[in-house]
């Protein structure tokens, strides 16, 4: 599947230059999403169909020339802006630099000095992207590590006493067997508390071979304890399928988080949930949409029947600070700790999803090739 072409708008009165302009643009390989005379009509342009770049004239008919323009622009849209012009004066100068252009380009010119100019914004674009994601995470860390903190004094006590009733309750009592789920949720909850701290120390996981069928096996039991009955719960889990290098609480923790995703997704009407796990291998042929290394992978799906995501929040829903669930429903940090882990072991992760018609998610794993199995793990095997 080839990428899609970018989209380029030209602001410009001068039909000729604009024209040539497009002309131009086109030969280099991008799309022209549209030309517009005035920065009034380029307003409203952005708002209808935003382009990927701008070629903004400054000089323009109109109320508004084109820095105004870009002004009005940069409001609600994050959009990389090339000035285009024959004429500037210090002071326009000075107008222009308080809109933060991406690039300055001068008529005439070449078709070359064109490309150079566009491939600029769009680098800079990016890296801007990468700066503030990076920034974005870093303060995740902070706020990570003192959640975790406190949190572990609040988990604690939990464990403490639940382990006194233990002792208490005699050993034939009915009552043992919630108090034994009580302290695996502990134990398991103290192991997300140390890789919340991971994650906001920097420091590394201790992976190791690792079947996700017993992981499947937990959640899945757990999952039909606490779902409600209007959610089926299905699965078509491969038994031979094979291992992977990682840490198992993290990988329980990515299943319990698209388990809980997409419960809040069926919470009103019901549906069904399925999990699935297969073996699969990558070749460069079928590999096109995934951009992963050539190879073998596991490939777990979890999907829901529940309302789906629109186009829009689709493309921002692993972004840390965004978040659709209200403010009972929890942080909205889910899918971007999912993401995170499945980066951390070079996977990844495909979000497929209609309206009305459901949700799932593809997680591609790097599989071990291995002919020495851990045969403690296998015990563990559904």
């Amino acid at each position: 599947m080839l990428k899609s072409k970018k989209k380029v708008m030209i602001v410009e009165d001068d039909w000729f230059i604009a024209d040539d302009t497009k002309r131009r643009v086109e030969n280099l390989g991008y799309t022209v999403s549209g030309i517009e005379p005035s920065g009034e009509e380029a307003i409203k342009a952005v708002e209808n169909d935003p382009p990927d770049l701008i070629l903004m004239d400054i000089i323009l008919k109109g109320e508004i020339d084109g820095v105004q323009a870009a002004q009005k622009i940069n409001t609600n849209h994050n959009i990389p802006i090339i000035y285009v012009t024959a004429f500037a004066d210090e002071n326009l100068m000075e107008r222009v630099r308080t809109t933060g252009p991406y690039g300055y380009i001068t008529k005439p010119f070449k078709e070359s000095e064109l490309h150079t100019a566009i491939e600029i914004a769009f680098y800079k674009q990016e890296m801007e992207a990468k700066l503030l994601q990076d920034q974005k995470l870093k303060a995740i860390g902070i706020l990570a590590g003192g959640i975790a903190h406190d949190f572990n004094n609040i988990l604690y006590p939990v464990m403490g006493f639940a382990e006194i009733l233990k002792e208490e309750i005699s050993s034939d009592s009915p009552l043992q067997e919630y108090i034994d789920e009580i302290l695996i949720g502990t134990e398991r909850a103290s192991e997300l508390v140390k890789q919340i701290l991971t994650i906001s120390q920097h420091t590394h996981n201790e992976s190791k071979p690792l079947r996700i069928q017993s992981i499947l096996e937990e959640v899945l039991k757990l999952s039909r304890s606490i779902l409600p009955a209007s959610i089926q719960i299905k699965q078509d889990i491969s038994a031979d399928c094979g291992m992977i290098m990682a840490d198992p609480t993290q990988i329980h923790q990515m299943i319990m988080n698209l388990t809980t995703n997409a419960f809040h997704a069926m919470e009103t009407d019901g549906g069904a949930l399925s999990f699935s796990l297969r073996q699969i291998d990558l070749s460069t042929e079928c590999n096109f949409n995934l951009n992963l290394s050539p190879g073998p992978y596991i490939c777990l799906t979890v999907s829901d029947t529940g309302v789906g995501i629109n186009s829009d929040t689709k493309e921002k829903i692993f972004d840390p600070y965004f978040s659709t669930k209200e403010k009972h429903k929890g942080t909205g940090l889910g899918l971007s700790v999912v993401d995170g882990i499945v980066k951390t072991y070079n996977g990844k992760i495909v979000c497929r999803s209609k309206l009305k018609k459901g949700t799932t998610f593809d997680i591609y794993l790097p599989r071990i090739v291995s002919d020495v199995v851990d045969s403690s793990d296998e015990s563990k095997m559904p």
